[in-house]
């Protein structure tokens, strides 16, 4: 990434902090970002950010995850884009909070395919805040519900052959559950079909008889050259 742009100036600005317990952070903000490219042209772009923050041995706060996306579609995706050799994921252990993750999972899988907005608006919690890729974070059932509804509605022209969601791992903190989401969505319109990939962070909160609201979600696809 050196010898394509060099940033120039980088402003995050955090929204919220939601302490999870045992030292973790989930910091949620924007940023500003510019960046000169080999040939001296200079650009700037707008994004939002989920940073995981975990104390290391001295005590100081060091990144355990962090995901960026921007609030548009990037003209040129692939020249942000550096192959790196994928790694098997850890096995989670079965256990009850895996179950019900998968439980919801494969309901929010369901109802994409169905292209059902109420299941998938019920996974949320009423202060949750979604940020989708190439898009703006939208804040609160208030903003979410018309966002949803409209990106399901836009949608029904396409068939989803198969739709996936699940995780690579989750850490459970009581009252929070911090989920590494991944999706997989084998789509067809028209003449035209593929394959969508992602991932991202999923941050759930837990109540007392374990059920589980979506509180914030960042996702990001993955680049097909």
């Amino acid at each position: 990434m050196l010898g394509r742009r060099r940033v120039t100036d980088y402003v995050p600005v955090t929204k919220d902090v939601i302490d999870l317990g045992r030292g973790v952070l989930v910091e949620t903000g924007s940023f500003t970002i510019a960046w000169t490219l080999a040939g001296g042209t200079v650009e700037e772009e707008r994004g939002k950010y989920v940073n995981v923050w975990s104390p290391g041995p001295d005590g100081a706060l060091k990144l355990k995850a962090d995901v960026r996306g921007y609030f548009r579609p990037l003209p040129d995706p692939a020249a942000f884009v550096v192959a790196i050799p994928a790694e098997a994921p850890p096995i989670a252990p079965a256990s009850a909070l895996a179950a019900r993750l998968d439980a919801a999972n494969r309901a929010n899988a369901r109802a994409v395919q169905d292209h059902d907005v109420a299941p998938q608006l019920a996974l949320y919690a009423d202060d949750a805040v979604f940020m989708p890729f190439a898009n703006t974070p939208r804040t609160g059932m208030a903003e979410l519900r018309p966002f949803l509804t409209a990106y399901v509605n836009a949608g029904r022209g396409v068939t989803f052959d198969s739709v996936r969601v699940w995780n690579t791992g989750f850490e459970d903190f009581g009252g929070y559950v911090l989920e590494y989401g991944k999706f997989s969505v084998a789509w067809r319109a028209g003449g035209s079909s593929g394959v969508t990939q992602g991932g991202g962070l999923r941050l759930w909160r837990q109540s007392a008889d374990g059920s589980l609201r979506m509180l914030r979600q960042i996702g990001t696809h993955d680049h097909v050259g």
